[in-house]
């Protein structure tokens, strides 16, 4: 009589459960796009996730890349990642949307292996606006001591570079000396 039906496997309706899997790796794609149409995006990321397997992860992940570019609000978009993606993407979005204090947050929390490189980031933009003591601060905190050294030289403040270097990194000394020298070689005497 089991044979009759089908054999072992299938179910009541006469579906093999085989055959329902891959009705429901089906069925997930035509919720999630009907879902994420209506701008549904919890939704959809969600059905994705849920019932779509490994392609599933795939769609949830572009799902939520593309909801994030559409919110103006870096807060929204920061708790979207960490939401549906985890603690690392949500770091990154932070971060390329200038959200310091939140990416920070996020990191503390989920990501203690990004934390510096969130102050790194910011110390980065700091220094282009001319806050180069904030930026200092924070390239030490995140033990980027070098990349200090380097930007105070770049800049011909070699003051800064010797005390960072004379506290942090004493094998840079030399190097400091040196480019100091060889950029008062090179200067342009006004005549």
């Amino acid at each position: 009589e089991e044979e009759a039906r089908g054999g072992a496997g299938v179910s009541e309706g006469g579906v093999s459960q085989s055959q329902k899997a891959r009705v429901d790796r089906v069925e997930w794609r035509k919720s999630f796009e009907e879902y994420r149409n209506k701008g549904m995006m919890e939704e959809a990321i969600q059905v994705a996730k849920q019932k779509g397997g490994e392609e599933g992860l795939k769609a949830a992940e572009q799902c939520v890349d593309e909801w994030v570019k559409g919110m103006r609000r870096s807060e929204d978009a920061v708790k979207a990642c960490e939401r549906h993606l985890g603690p690392e993407k949500a770091v990154a979005v932070a971060i390329s949307r200038g959200n310091w204090a939140m990416g920070l947050d996020v990191a503390m929390r989920g990501a203690p292996g990004l934390i510096d490189r969130v102050r790194e980031s910011h110390a980065e933009a700091l220094w282009k606006v001319n806050k180069r003591g904030e930026a200092q601060a924070l390239l030490i905190k995140a033990k980027k001591f070098e990349k200090a050294v380097d930007l105070w030289c770049e800049v011909g403040d070699w003051a800064n570079a010797i005390k960072v270097a004379e506290v942090h990194c004493k094998h840079k000394m030399q190097g400091v000396e040196e480019r100091r020298r060889e950029r008062e070689a090179t200067a342009v005497v006004p005549s």
